[in-house]
């Protein structure tokens, strides 16, 4: 039954090299298509849509990362993909749901209803969604890398994250123009109308990819070691590999959006920088990630994603640090030269974070284990910006002064990452890269 379920799809001309090769791509269309929709629920789209609902600045941002909450339904994961009967149909009713929900939330300010009962379902909505996806997130990975042979699995996240950035860019200069071009018109509601149409073609995209690959019977085989969420917590949480992964992504997810919330609020008022500057800053650092992509891939199959994760840290560190000398006067030169050593640890850090599970938890907890692993850095990455924003507002409040120097709230919250960053980086080298693996 399971060979069965596992060749439904395909001619009888394939051999088990095409098939992978075949599903690899899948799941790399896949991942540029999520990356896709991620543009459009965010940014400038994402507060356009809610703007046009009436909804206030403090909102907006509560809004903006209830995403991260959505991670914690990883945890129920393994319990939920163990009684799938196939995980590609799981993944593609799932997914189906979230991005139909997404296209509806860019319609809902069109419909007649009150106010307030329109912001209350955008929230319901898009809670839902942002949980929806989720249950099946960690499968879907090990999914994917079941394609991918042990040694290749760096320089394949690298063209994985490659060309989803290409495409985001690229999405993102065209979409946007043509936003704009109906907001100078005065027609934002065709703007957003298009891209609830944009995300049911992107969905079509899915669908048809997630058809084209393989099955995944041994991932779904593997997740029926956890008869239960307390079984799963007490096998993984008994492994020291698994705790020590755990931690650093806890921490990294904590630190980096503890400062990284707030930087535009820094750029747009403190700085005065237009929306032009800081669309082409963050434009450049994509082509900086773009390039370095591969060559940080291949660092990680020669040398593994621990001693990796530590380069990307201290990298991310020394960037950080040098916005801890924000200030309005040279600010803007500042960001920019910022951008270039954090764009390298974010080439090394994207396809890391996740990967560097794999060689310590064994085969038959990995579902469990991505599912904890992605509950507990989504959950802290909304940790870090509520812990951020609460110490921003202090600082602004009271006010802050060094030896007679006014301090601005985002030094302070860049100079309290970069260390502990660079406390991330140490315990990578020391730590995770004297783990012992686990064999494939």
């Amino acid at each position: 039954m399971e060979d069965r379920r596992k060749e439904v799809f395909f001619t009888t001309t394939d051999t088990p090299a095409a098939i992978q090769k075949r599903s690899r791509t899948a799941h790399i269309a896949v991942s540029a298509v999520e990356a896709l929709i991620r543009a459009t629920m965010s940014g400038v789209f994402f507060t356009l849509l809610v703007k046009q609902m009436g909804v206030s600045d403090a909102l907006t941002g509560i809004l903006s990362n209830v995403i991260f909450l959505g991670c914690s339904m990883q945890v129920f994961s393994a319990a939920f993909v163990r009684r799938l009967p196939s995980l590609r149909i799981g993944a593609l009713v799932l997914h189906s749901v979230q991005h139909l929900m997404y296209s509806f939330l860019f319609l809902l300010p069109f419909l007649p209803m009150a106010g307030g009962l329109r912001v209350a379902l955008f929230a319901g909505v898009y809670a839902v969604a942002a949980l929806s996806a989720n249950l099946v997130s960690p499968a879907r990975f090990h999914w994917m890398m079941s394609m991918v042979e042990p040694e290749h699995r760096g320089i394949f996240t690298a063209h994985k994250e490659m060309i989803a950035l290409v495409l985001t860019i690229v999405y993102n200069l065209g979409m946007g123009r043509v936003v704009d071009h109906f907001s100078a018109a005065g027609r934002p509601d065709i703007g957003l109308k298009l891209c609830a149409a944009t995300i049911l073609v992107l969905m079509a995209v899915d669908i048809i990819s997630l058809l084209r690959s393989a099955d995944a019977p041994a991932v779904l085989n593997s997740s029926e070691s956890s008869v239960s969420l307390g079984a799963a917590l007490r096998t993984n949480l008994r492994n020291p590999g698994f705790v020590k992964v755990a931690v650093m992504g806890f921490g990294w997810n904590i630190l980096c959006f503890f400062c990284n919330s707030y930087h535009n609020v820094f750029l747009l008022q403190e700085l005065q920088c237009s929306t032009t500057f800081i669309v082409a800053a963050g434009m450049g650092a994509n082509l900086i990630r773009l390039a370095m992509s591969v060559p940080m891939g291949r660092y990680a199959d020669r040398n593994g994603f621990a001693r990796l994760a530590a380069l990307g840290f201290g990298l991310a560190a020394f960037a950080t640090g040098i916005l801890a000398f924000w200030r309005p006067a040279g600010g803007a030169v500042l960001y920019l030269i910022y951008q270039i050593p954090f764009s390298f640890s974010m080439a090394a850090l994207t396809g890391t974070t996740m990967n560097i599970l794999l060689p310590y938890v064994p085969p038959k907890d990995r579902v469990s284990a991505q599912g904890i692993y992605g509950a507990i850095t989504g959950v802290s990455g909304f940790l870090g910006s509520v812990l951020g924003g609460a110490l921003l507002a202090v600082i602004q409040t009271k006010g802050l002064t060094v030896f007679g120097v006014s301090i601005y709230a985002q030094q302070v919250l860049n100079l309290i990452s970069a260390l502990g960053m660079a406390a991330l980086a140490v315990y990578a080298r020391t730590v995770l890269c004297r783990m012992p693996k686990v064999e494939e």
